[in-house]
C-alpha cells in the first residue's frame, strides 16, 4: 500500500511510525495526475514528471455543504472536525448564531446520512419552535 502525501502536510513521527508498522509507504510530492490505458488505472503521476505504478486507487473525498445561499445571510462556513470538508457553523440546535436561522443534515455535518440528517431536522425544528414562542411570549409582555 502507498499513501501518495499530494497536497496533505507531512506525517508526524508518530504517524509514520503507524503508517511504516503497516508497511505503507509514504510518496511525498504532489500528485499531477492518475494514468489510465485502455480504461485501466496503470499509475500515478507526480507533479515531478515520475510515475508510480498502480492498479487500484482510493482517493479521500473532501465535502462541502452548498453554501451559496447561507454566505449572503452570514453563516461561517468552518472545517469538519475531522479534516474532510467544510461544513456550516452552528451549535448542536442547528443554530448559525444569525437570529432565526438554523441549519440541519448534510449543511450541519457534512457526514450525516439520512437517518442522522432527520434526526437533526427534528432537533432543529424544535429549537425553532422553542424560539418562536419565547418571541411569542416576549411580545406579549411587551402589548401588556
Amino acid at each position: 500500500m502507498v499513501l501518495f502525501q499530494h497536497t496533505a502536510p507531512e506525517p508526524t513521527e508518530e504517524e509514520q511510525a503507524r503508517l511504516a508498522a503497516r508497511g505503507v509507504t509514504v510518496v511525498p510530492g504532489e500528485v499531477a495526475a492518475v494514468e489510465v490505458d485502455d480504461d485501466r488505472v496503470v499509475g500515478i503521476r507526480l507533479a515531478s514528471g515520475e510515475v508510480r505504478p498502480r492498479e487500484v486507487i482510493v482517493i479521500g473525498p473532501r465535502f462541502e455543504f452548498r453554501h451559496e445561499l447561507l454566505d449572503p445571510l452570514g453563516v461561517k462556513a468552518v472545517e469538519h472536525p475531522l479534516g474532510i470538508g467544510r461544513q456550516a457553523e452552528a451549535d448542536l440546535s442547528g443554530f448559525t448564531g444569525v437570529p432565526g436561522l438554523w441549519v440541519a443534515g448534510n449543511v450541519l455535518d457534512v457526514t450525516a446520512g439520512v437517518m442522522q440528517s432527520a434526526a437533526s431536522g427534528v432537533t432543529a425544528a424544535a429549537a425553532l419552535n422553542a424560539d418562536l414562542t419565547a418571541d411569542d411570549a416576549e411580545r406579549a409582555v411587551l402589548a401588556r
